[in-house]
């Protein structure tokens, strides 16, 4: 979570409520309705990780108020009351959300990124057994039909009854094993793009859905503090 402090205090021109947040400042509210006991720069708040807000009067001689009680440092939420100078203006939260950086804590996409790369191995030893097993059932097929052929074309002109049959199971186990992994194979691609899908929709950010593709999570806590996309501040 970004640590950087909100500072909020009276926009000397308008004596509307300003709001900076870095190097961006906006003003909010009805021209005038900001009164001179509320200076420029009267309050800073930082956002916490765990949906607090820890707020400081920026200058000893400003005056703050939490829910009646004047203060310098205090740990607030959206349910406390806080007012601003001598004549005890109010913030409005609403209005102060509106226009603060979104939080986000990303913890459980790294759940979501380690249950994508377990599905996807396990996917793919799924497919890697399967063209072992067909190999394996291949070279069975084609063994039992040469002894099939040799035993059906001897030079004593004899069938074996034994290799007759064996010629038969191999020509229905070819055939078989050319259906089953017609089907099998059309279902794995299937898998795939479904899985890939859900995590798509999973591995993004919770506000705006920006997607963070082949970026593991160790990868995503190290390169982004925020959404690139709609600015969302993280915490992990």
């Amino acid at each position: 979570m970004s640590t950087s402090e909100i500072i909020i205090g009276r926009d000397p021109q308008t004596q509307q409520l300003r709001i900076t947040v870095g190097k961006q400042s906006r003003q909010v509210g009805n021209t005038g309705s900001v009164p001179l006991s509320v200076s420029r720069q009267h309050v800073g708040i930082t956002m916490n990780a765990n949906g607090t807000y820890t707020l400081r009067n920026i200058n000893s001689q400003n005056t703050t108020y939490v829910n009646d009680m004047p203060v310098e440092r205090k740990l607030v939420t959206t349910k406390d009351i806080i007012r601003l100078g001598s004549e005890h203006y109010r913030l409005d939260w609403q209005l102060l959300m509106s226009v603060l950086p979104k939080q986000a804590n990303l913890r459980h996409l790294a759940v979501a990124y380690d249950n994508y790369q377990q599905q996807m191995m396990a996917l793919t030893t799924k497919e890697r057994k399967f063209n072992t097993l067909k190999g394996a059932m291949s070279i069975f097929t084609m063994s039992a039909m040469l002894l099939g052929f040799l035993g059906l074309n001897g030079g004593e002109g004899e069938r074996s009854p034994l290799l007759i049959g064996l010629y038969v199971v191999a020509l229905l186990i070819g055939v078989g094993t050319t259906i089953w992994s017609f089907i099998y194979a059309s279902k794995i691609p299937q898998e795939r793009d479904r899985m890939q899908k859900e995590f798509e929709q999973r591995y993004c950010c919770p506000n705006c859905g920006y997607y963070y593709g082949v970026l593991s999570y160790n990868q995503l806590k190290l390169r982004f503090k925020q959404c690139p996309n709609c600015k969302t501040q993280y915490s992990f």
